[in-house]
């Protein structure tokens, strides 16, 4: 099993702070957003966040207003050679967290529309907070292709998707997304993009990997079964040579329900 997880670049551009976060591999989709919620379920507790005492730190800055403005690089609606729609299964990630959102506020989250993107957001280096990569209202899904500029972001072959957030005072100024389809078998691909979906709304991973805190429990030792590892936002999705041997996680269970009431202002 490969872990890597969020990382904290430690520097602070005038004013702005820039958190990383990643899925990483380890080693069909099913689901609708209409059929998400068991009957009586609450995800808030008078009105207020709900989330378990050891996940109250497994949170990053709160988007400004909803639903967010999402621009996705229009070569997604490119299917692969083998078939694979790349640009339905983004439509499917937004459908489950759009379901959350209306449940918790009434509103969707996200409103999507698919744009050639330039070369030069392809390129762009998203951990300075001082280029212009989107606002607060709007982040793009850049698809990615070049191992170059993957490797010069500090991603390998273990990382199929990463999340660049830009935050002041615990909002977020700007974001965008990197989906590296390449990286990961194409059936797992709707579960990479559910999980960074889930960061532009502010959720960090369901635990921490390494050394935990009181407020933010640590992946190690976490049982298959227990609900933070069976999140679609746990940090590590396994992969392998058949669909049998493959993790599937494209759609938020009730902790990540729980979680997302915690950074969705109700309406």
């Amino acid at each position: 099993m490969v872990w890597c997880g969020t990382m904290l670049v430690r520097k602070t551009l005038r004013q702005l702070t820039i958190l990383v976060s990643v899925i990483a591999l380890a080693g069909v989709v099913s689901g609708c957003g209409s059929g998400l919620f068991p009957e009586g379920e609450d995800v808030l507790v008078n009105g207020s966040c709900a989330a378990p005492t050891d996940q109250m730190g497994s949170f990053m800055g709160r988007v400004q207003g909803y639903p967010i403005e999402v621009v996705v690089d229009a070569s997604f609606e490119k299917r692969a050679p083998d078939g694979t729609d790349y640009a339905r299964a983004i439509g499917y990630a937004v459908d489950q967290w759009n379901a959350v959102s209306q449940r918790i506020s009434g509103r969707d989250a996200f409103r999507v529309r698919f744009a050639n993107l330039t070369d030069t957001l392809r390129q762009v280096d998203p951990s300075d907070c001082n280029v212009q990569f989107g606002d607060e209202d709007t982040f793009y899904v850049v698809r990615e292709t070049n191992d170059e500029h993957w490797n010069k972001l500090n991603f390998g072959n273990s990382v199929p998707g990463a999340t660049f957030r830009c935050t002041r005072s615990g909002r977020v100024v700007r974001q965008i997304v990197f989906l590296y389809p390449d990286k990961v078998a194409a059936p797992q691909f709707a579960s990479v993009a559910v999980h960074e979906f889930g960061h532009s709304l502010g959720l960090d991973h369901s635990c921490l990997q390494g050394d935990g805190r009181d407020d933010f429990r640590s992946c190690d030792a976490l049982p298959s079964t227990h609900e933070y590892r069976q999140a679609v936002m746990f940090p590590v999705i396994i992969t392998g040579h058949s669909l049998s041997e493959m993790e599937f996680k494209a759609t938020p269970l009730f902790n990540d329900r729980v979680r997302a009431a915690c950074v969705i202002d109700p309406a």
